[in-house]
């Protein structure tokens, strides 16, 4: 199971289709590392998680209703001043890497033209959720302020120029017309775990569950192009499954990979991953907040005179 960089390719499709031209309604953010953006489109208001959990991070539209705080904080604040009432104009991906920057055209307090980029990076620990302004390119704020004690390559602080996260020298298995390489990967490592790891350093936004999946794939009759070809072609029209592997476990993918014992199908991509994740990540939040009360109980404690 994993949101790599394949399966955001898919959601990517799915979010261009469902939300722009859409119009922003609502801003909030019930959690400290997760927002959910109301945007009304084609008649519609679609809620959109941007989660930068470090276990569960995602983008989605969500229909699980969340509790928002009485008093909202000041990432919420920035938000809400300058993407209300903005016109989402397009949603992209960075390569084939866990990125997704969502575009909005609005303006600002004087009337003006203003453009915005609302970036989500689904990086594990490292995820974030980034506002630029696209005519500086400047950091605007970020859920999580990124300063250069932490991280030399790039800070995310309001004001810092905004940089992509480092590129990692591989193919984007979307856009390779040449399969030399794939061809003597196959032929080098007939074993398909080891193909599958050598694939994951070959190949841009490979899971652990989608390099095993393609390798497997690959061992199939039919030409190196046409498997190939015909296994990321189910990215760009996915069937959304649930599916028990042999050892039990639950894993999400957007379409069924080989060596699955039961599938359940999902119409989106969205409703399947609430399904998944509706109750890991309502743990989660629940461990997260028991945590922060700990914290201040123990800092209190601290305060009293023995």
């Amino acid at each position: 199971m994993s949101f790599d960089g394949s399966f955001t390719h898919s959601m990517e499709k799915e979010l261009t289709s469902l939300l722009v031209t859409g119009r922003v309604s609502k801003i909030n953010q019930p959690y400290p590392n997760e927002l959910l953006l109301t945007i009304r489109a084609h008649s519609k208001n679609h809620t959109v998680l941007l989660s930068a959990n470090p276990s569960y991070a995602r983008v989605q539209i969500t229909k699980i209703p969340a509790a928002n705080p009485a008093v909202p904080n000041n990432f919420t604040m920035v938000l809400r001043k300058h993407l209300s009432g903005s016109i989402l104009t397009k949603v992209n991906q960075l390569d084939n890497d866990r990125v997704l920057q969502f575009h909005f055209s609005g303006r600002n307090e004087i009337g003006d033209q203003t453009s915005l980029m609302l970036v989500v990076e689904i990086m594990a620990r490292h995820s974030n959720v980034i506002l630029v302004d696209e005519a500086t390119n400047k950091v605007i704020d970020a859920i999580k302020r990124v300063g250069s004690d932490v991280n030399r390559y790039r800070t995310l602080l309001p004001g810092s120029t905004y940089v992509n996260p480092p590129k990692q020298d591989l193919l984007n298995p979307f856009t390779i017309t040449n399969f030399e390489m794939i061809q003597k990967l196959i032929i080098q490592y007939p074993n398909v775990d080891v193909l599958a790891e050598q694939l994951r350093n070959t190949l841009q936004g490979l899971g652990t569950d989608t390099s095993l999946a393609l390798a497997t794939w690959l061992h199939q009759d039919g030409g190196l192009e046409d498997n190939f070809n015909n296994f990321f072609k189910q990215f760009d029209e996915p069937s959304p499954v649930l599916s028990e592997l042999d050892n039990n476990k639950i894993n999400f993918t957007a379409f069924p990979y080989p060596d699955t014992v039961e599938n359940k199908t999902f119409p989106t991509l969205s409703e399947l991953l609430d399904a998944f994740y509706a109750s890991k990540a309502q743990r989660d939040r629940v461990r997260e907040q028991g945590s922060v009360l700990i914290a201040v109980v123990r800092k209190q404690l601290k305060k009293e005179p023995q």
